[in-house]
């Protein structure tokens, strides 16, 4: 007999490695089409898969970023830090997110209240010169009261004891 051998099963079919062989339902050709994630940029009859986010970022708008998923190698788009997806339907259209800045100033208010207290000792000498004159007018009045008592009986006062008690009082 003659054996079948299913063309797809031998080196792929000839196709690229990111391609699935299939047959033409009518000619039974081997039909390579590119694999989930990939995009054939051959432009002739072949066909060469190269990863769809290599080729114009996979189709996802120029504020995104192309992926896959990581079970059916899809491309994914997601828009990059600072934009949004603003597309209702399953694309992806990034737009720059509106950014809000908010300053809040706070004002502190530190109240400080020193109290110094300062102790001076201050030694002050004074020195005050005061000049007094005093003037005192003394009256003494001297007044020697001298008895003289004879006794003619003890004693006999000769006349010139007398004169020297005499003299003595004249002088004061």
């Amino acid at each position: 007999g003659v054996n079948i051998v299913d063309s797809c099963t031998i080196n792929n079919g000839g196709c690229d490695p990111n391609a699935t062989c299939s047959h033409n339902p009518v000619t039974n050709a081997v039909e390579c089409t590119c694999n989930v994630g990939f995009q054939d940029v051959d432009s002739g009859s072949g066909v060469r898969c190269e990863d769809s986010c290599t080729i114009n970022n996979g189709g996802c708008d120029p504020n995104a970023t192309c992926s896959h998923n990581a079970v059916t190698n899809a491309v994914e788009c997601t828009c990059n830090v600072g934009f949004q997806d603003v597309d209702s339907g399953p694309g992806v259209r990034c737009q720059a997110t509106t950014t809000t800045t908010t300053t809040t100033t706070t004002t502190t208010t530190t109240k400080t209240t020193t109290t110094t207290t300062t102790t001076t000792t201050t030694k002050t000498t004074t020195t005050t010169t005061t000049t007094t004159t005093t003037t005192t007018k003394t009256t003494t009045t001297t007044t020697t009261t001298i008895r003289t008592t004879t006794t003619t009986s003890v004693k006999t006062l000769s006349c010139a004891m007398l004169t020297s008690v005499y003299r003595f009082i004249s002088s004061n």
